[in-house]
């Protein structure tokens, strides 16, 4: 049960969806604590970016250690609307990466102009970065195959 609460401790994040996991592991004789740091989130209420550089070539970012909200560029790691980046609501970025900050959304108009190439880039970076955690986190293929099933 602790290998389990270790492995869905993002998903606790989302109170909905902790509760439904709870249900779906208590269904099948697992229990899991769905009790904890929870939040939800509200996305989409109309923050619009437009970044300042093209999408070009997709990198993690630098950390701020005062985790300032960044809007729109495409230096920071966990930053909005920005293009290259790990964020949210950006494009060209490898991976989605939340700092706790409201979204910022660049159009689908946008997103579209990002190059074959740099999309390429950018899922390369992801797979490495999905190894990475999963060996971080002790788990295979298989292991992330079924989680997701049970999303």
């Amino acid at each position: 049960e602790d290998a389990v609460d270790n492995v869905i401790a993002f998903d606790r994040l989302d109170r909905g969806l902790s509760k439904h996991l709870g249900g779906v592991f208590s269904g099948h004789g697992i229990r899991i604590s769905t009790k904890g740091q929870t939040f939800n989130r509200k996305f989409g209420d109309g923050r619009v970016s437009t970044p300042k550089t093209r999408a070009s070539s997709p990198k993690h970012g630098k950390t701020d250690p005062d985790n300032k909200p960044h809007v729109g560029g495409n230096t920071w790691a966990g930053g909005t609307g920005g293009s290259d980046t790990a964020g949210l609501g950006g494009r060209g970025g490898p991976y989605r990466l939340d700092s706790g900050h409201p979204v910022h959304q660049v159009s689908d108009e946008m997103k579209r102009e990002v190059s074959e190439e740099a999309k390429r880039r950018a899922k390369k970076m992801a797979e490495e970065a999905l190894e990475k955690k999963l060996k971080e986190l002790d788990m295979g293929k298989l292991d992330w195959k079924r989680y997701n099933n049970l999303r």
